[in-house]
C-alpha cells in the first residue's frame, strides 16, 4: 500500500505541473492585446503572423494624406474604413514600408480601377465586429457584406470569406496600394488551376520611391471555389478574360458569381527568392483547407513563446501590457529564409 500510494503521488507531481505550465501559457496568450500601439504614435499593426513570421496578413486604412505619419503601419485604431489587407508588415515602424500584395473582397460592380488608387474600394467597418489575437484576425466588411478572418503559418496564411448578402462577389488584388506603391510587377490568373500568381518588385523605405533599394516579393494564392469571371487592369483600362498584366500600374480580379451566405477560402504563399518557392512554402505550410487546424497550430506556438517569461502580482492591465510587449518583441525580426533553405541576398544572389 506504501508503494501504492507513492506511485500516485509521484504521478500527481507529474501531471499537475504540466497543467499549471498549460494554464500558465493559455492565460499569457489571452492577456495579450494587439491592438496595443495602433493608435497614436505606436504605429503597431493588429493582424495575422506566427511568431517570427515572414508573412503578417493585416488590414490596411484609408488616410485623408498618405504623406503623414499615422499612415505608416497601414493600420490606425481611429481610422473606420478598410481598403485592403496586405501580406508584410512591420511593427513599430518609424517609415512607410511594406504593406505588401494587397487584396480585398468586393461586392457589386468593378467599375472602378483599382490602380494607385486607394479610394478606389474600401468599406466602413466596426470594432464591434472586428477581433484580433495573435495569429488571428477577423473583421465585418460593412458596406461589402463580408465576413472576414485570416490566420498563419510562417511563411502561408490562410482566410475564410462569407459573402452574406446575394451579390457579385470578387476578390480584388491591388499590389500598387501598398505603402510605397510598386516600381515592377508581373500578375498570372490560372482559372483552371484557381490560383493567382506573380511578384512585385517594392522598396524605398523612408524615401516613399519604390525603385529605391528594392526588393522582389514572390507570391501564389489559391482558392477553393471556381472563378465565374476574372481580368486584369492595365492603369485604367479593364480587360475582363485576360490572365496576364504587368509593370507598375497592373492589378487583377476574380469572380465567383452572386453568393449568399456562402464561404470562399483562399490561402497564399510568399517567398523573396522564386513564385515556385511561394508554391512549396504553401505546400508545405498548407496542404489542406482547414483554418482552424492552422489558427490552433499557431496559436499553440505563440503560448509556448509567451509563457516562457511569467510574471506576477500587478494589476491585470499591466500584465496585459507586459505580455503585450513580448508579443511585439516576437514579431521581428522575421524569418526571411523559405522552407526548403533559400534565401535573397543583398548581392540578389540565392544562398542557403
Amino acid at each position: 500500500m506504501p508503494t501504492f500510494k507513492f506511485l500516485i503521488a509521484a504521478l500527481l507531481l507529474l501531471v499537475v505541473p504540466a497543467n499549471n505550465v498549460w494554464a500558465q501559457s493559455l492565460t499569457a496568450y489571452e492577456l495579450v492585446n494587439t491592438f496595443i500601439g495602433t493608435g497614436n504614435e505606436g504605429n503597431c499593426f493588429p493582424g495575422a503572423q506566427a511568431p517570427f513570421g515572414m508573412i503578417s496578413i493585416s488590414p490596411n486604412n484609408t488616410f485623408n494624406n498618405y504623406e503623414d505619419a499615422a499612415s505608416r503601419p497601414g493600420y490606425k485604431y481611429w481610422r473606420t474604413e478598410i481598403n485592403g489587407f496586405g501580406m508584410t508588415h512591420f511593427s513599430g515602424v518609424g517609415c512607410h514600408a511594406m504593406q505588401d500584395l494587397q487584396f480585398l473582397p468586393v461586392t457589386g460592380s468593378l467599375n472602378k480601377t483599382p490602380v494607385n488608387d486607394k479610394y478606389a474600394y474600401y468599406s466602413k467597418f466596426s470594432h464591434q465586429r472586428e477581433k484580433a489575437m495573435p495569429g488571428y484576425y477577423a473583421v465585418t466588411l460593412d458596406d461589402y457584406g463580408v465576413d472576414t478572418k485570416f490566420t498563419t503559418t510562417v511563411h502561408a496564411g490562410i482566410t475564410e470569406l462569407l459573402f452574406k448578402e446575394g451579390k457579385a462577389a470578387h476578390l480584388v488584388f491591388a499590389p500598387t496600394n501598398s505603402a510605397n506603391g510598386i516600381g515592377d510587377g508581373s500578375l498570372h490568373i490560372d482559372p483552371n488551376g484557381m490560383t493567382i500568381s506573380g511578384w512585385v518588385s517594392t522598396g524605398g523605405f523612408c524615401w516613399r520611391d519604390p525603385k529605391d533599394r528594392p526588393y522582389k516579393l514572390y507570391f501564389v494564392v489559391r482558392f477553393n471555389t471556381s472563378f465565374s469571371n476574372y481580368g486584369v487592369w492595365k492603369g485604367s483600362r479593364q480587360q475582363a478574360g485576360q490572365t496576364d498584366v504587368g509593370g507598375d500600374d497592373m492589378a487583377a480580379f476574380v469572380s465567383f458569381g452572386e453568393l449568399k451566405d456562402k464561404t470562399i477560402k483562399m490561402k497564399m504563399g510568399i517567398s523573396y527568392v522564386s513564385i515556385n518557392n511561394a508554391k512549396e512554402n504553401l505546400e508545405r505550410e498548407i496542404n489542406h483547407w482547414d483554418f482552424d487546424r492552422i489558427y490552433e497550430s499557431t496559436k499553440a506556438q505563440w503560448a509556448d513563446y509567451l509563457s516562457r517569461i511569467r510574471v506576477t502580482g500587478g494589476t491585470e492591465a499591466e500584465r496585459q501590457t507586459f505580455y503585450t510587449a513580448v508579443y511585439h518583441n516576437l514579431l521581428h525580426p522575421n524569418i526571411y529564409n523559405d522552407a526548403n533553405g533559400e534565401y535573397m541576398g543583398f548581392d540578389d544572389k540565392v544562398h542557403r
